[in-house]
C-alpha cells in the first residue's frame, strides 16, 4: 500500500512539473526582448501587428544621440533591428555604440555589437521550442567560440516566468549568468546579469534592474544597480522615471521623456502597422 502511495505521489509531482514546463512558453514579444535586450520599449506592442518602429532621441541634457529601427513580421517576431547610440558630456568624448540584429532564416538571428573600434558582441541566436542556443563568436572579450543555452522556469507557483542563460560547459575561472523575469502580464519585471572572469587581469560585471509599469502596462520607472570591473570599486545606483505625452490611434506611445540622475532625455517614435 505504501509503495502505491509513493508511486501515486511521484506521478502527481511529475504531472505538476511537466505541466509547469509546458506552460513555460515565451511570447513573440518576450522572444524579441531576449534577442535585442537594449530598450524594453522597442518590443512589439501587443495590441496590433506592428511592421516597423523607429525611435529617435529628440532632446537630451547629456548630449546623447540615438536612433533605433525595428522591423517585425505579421506574427510580431523580430526580423531586423538596428540601434546607434552615442553619449557624452562633451562632443570630444563622444563614443558610439552600434547594435545590429538580422534574421537570416527561420528562427535564426545574427547579432553584432560594436563600440568604436571594439567588437563587443558577435553571436548567432537559434530558437527551438522556446529555447535559445547562442553561439558566441570571437570578439574583443574573448578569442574563442563559446556556447550559451537558455532554459525557462516557472516561479512563484506559476505566476512568473524566468528565462535564464548560462554557458553550456562550465569554465573553471569564468562564469556568466543572465536571468530575465516576467510578471503575470508577461512584462519584464527584473533583469540580473553577472559575468565574472577570475583569470589574471580578469573583470567583474554585475547588473541588477527592476521595472515598474502603470495600469496600461506602460513602463514608468526602473531601478538599476551596476558594478563593473574590479571588486573594490563602488557600485552605482540609477533610478529612472518615464512619462508619456502623445499616443497614436492604437494607444501606443509616440513621445516619452526619461529622467535619471539629474539628466533628461526625450524620445520620438513612429510606428507603421501591417
Amino acid at each position: 500500500m505504501k509503495k502505491r502511495v509513493i508511486v501515486y505521489i511521484l506521478i502527481v509531482i511529475s504531472a505538476i512539473y511537466f505541466s509547469n514546463v509546458s506552460l513555460a512558453k515565451l511570447t513573440n514579444q518576450q522572444i524579441n526582448l531576449l534577442l535585442e535586450n537594449d530598450d524594453i520599449q522597442i518590443i512589439t506592442p501587443s495590441s496590433t501587428a506592428v511592421k516597423k518602429s523607429t525611435l529617435t532621441i529628440d532632446k537630451s541634457t547629456d548630449n546623447s544621440q540615438g536612433k533605433t529601427i525595428a522591423e517585425y513580421d505579421k506574427q510580431g517576431l523580430l526580423i531586423n533591428y538596428y540601434s546607434a547610440f552615442a553619449t557624452s558630456h562633451t562632443l570630444a568624448e563622444k563614443r558610439t555604440m552600434i547594435m545590429t540584429l538580422m534574421r537570416t532564416e527561420n528562427n535564426t538571428w545574427r547579432r553584432k555589437q560594436t563600440m568604436g573600434n571594439y567588437q563587443i558582441d558577435n553571436s548567432i541566436y537559434v530558437l527551438k521550442d522556446d529555447h535559445f542556443q547562442v553561439t558566441l563568436l570571437p570578439s574583443h572579450s574573448f578569442d574563442e567560440t563559446r556556447m550559451m543555452l537558455q532554459k525557462n522556469e516557472m516561479l512563484d507557483n506559476g505566476k512568473k516566468l524566468a528565462a535564464i542563460f548560462n554557458y553550456d560547459k562550465a569554465l573553471s575561472k569564468e562564469k556568466i549568468n543572465i536571468e530575465y523575469q516576467f510578471n503575470q502580464a508577461g512584462l519584464l519585471s527584473s533583469f540580473d546579469y553577472s559575468n565574472i572572469d577570475g583569470n589574471e587581469n580578469g573583470y567583474t560585471s554585475i547588473i541588477q534592474a527592476n521595472f515598474e509599469y502603470d495600469d496600461q502596462l506602460r513602463l514608468i520607472g526602473s531601478r538599476e544597480n551596476s558594478h563593473y570591473q574590479f571588486v573594490n570599486e563602488a557600485s552605482e545606483d540609477t533610478h529612472s522615471q518615464v512619462t508619456y505625452s502623445n499616443f497614436d490611434l492604437h494607444g501606443n506611445w509616440l513621445t516619452k521623456t526619461e529622467k535619471f540622475d539629474g539628466e533628461e532625455v526625450s524620445y520620438k517614435r513612429t510606428i507603421e502597422y501591417w
